[in-house]
């Protein structure tokens, strides 16, 4: 919510510092929740929040200025790249919650 309360050109920094945040613990959640789930689900939400925390740090890198390897994509593709992976996996973990639980046989009940 903050980074849609604050505007980019805000004094002091204040739409990055809520962007950081969001996009870390998106990211952290996601990788959270996975180690506590098994099979193909565990591995598309580590690798998700993985994914998602690559390129927090390669964006704080481009943004610092120490390094560009934003490339083709720019800044907002590298953006695009640490929200996108979570948020797809959201859903996924969205459906698989609202998916019926398998009964002893392995049929859906």
């Amino acid at each position: 919510m903050g980074t849609g309360l604050v505007s980019l050109d805000s004094p002091l920094g204040v739409h990055g510092v809520f962007a950081f945040l969001a996009f870390l613990f998106l990211n952290i959640e996601a990788i959270l929740v996975g180690l506590k789930l098994h099979g193909a689900l565990k591995a598309i939400s580590v690798f998700a929040g993985m994914v998602g925390l690559i390129f927090l740090v390669t964006m704080i890198l481009v943004d610092s200025g120490t390094i560009d390897m934003s490339g083709s994509i720019g800044h907002g593709g590298v953006e695009r790249m640490i929200a996108y992976p979570a948020l797809i996996w959201m859903m996924v973990f969205g459906g698989y919650l609202l998916a019926k639980p398998m009964s002893s046989e392995g049929n859906r009940t």
